[in-house]
């Protein structure tokens, strides 16, 4: 009772590796999916701590141009920073409030960040 190996063989195990090949595509797609949302999410990450880091430096400068302007000049002005911060503008409006002796002395200090513009804006009231 010898049997042939072609009725031995099981008629299953070619749609078996079949089906392997698309679990291993379907698999692949998967953590390029996954990859993909990874590094996105990274991206923003790297960005947003980008503009915090330019913040950080815009504070100060914010404040030392506000302080100049409070006390070393009566008019409406705007510039750019010397080196190193020469990416950083800065624009100083001052606009007398009615009816008291008081001076608002607004400061807009504004950068680019990639294709966004960023500003960081600080005010004092002072009197003339």
């Amino acid at each position: 009772m010898m049997e042939s190996r072609a009725s031995n063989q099981n008629p299953f195990a070619a749609s078996k590796r079949g089906m392997a090949l698309i679990e291993l595509l379907v698999s692949i797609v998967m953590i390029g999916v996954g990859m993909t949302a990874i590094i996105r999410a990274l991206d923003g990450c790297v960005r947003t701590s980008a503009v915090s880091l330019d913040r950080d430096i815009v504070r100060p400068l914010l404040e030392q141009t506000l302080h100049e302007h409070t006390f070393n000049s009566d008019k409406n002005d705007s510039g750019r920073f010397e080196s190193p911060f020469e990416r950083f503008e800065w624009r100083v409006a001052r606009k007398p409030i009615e009816g008291t002796p008081l001076t608002e002395i607004k400061t807009t200090i504004s950068w680019r960040h990639g294709q966004k513009r960023y500003s960081m804006e600080g005010s004092r009231l002072c009197l003339p």
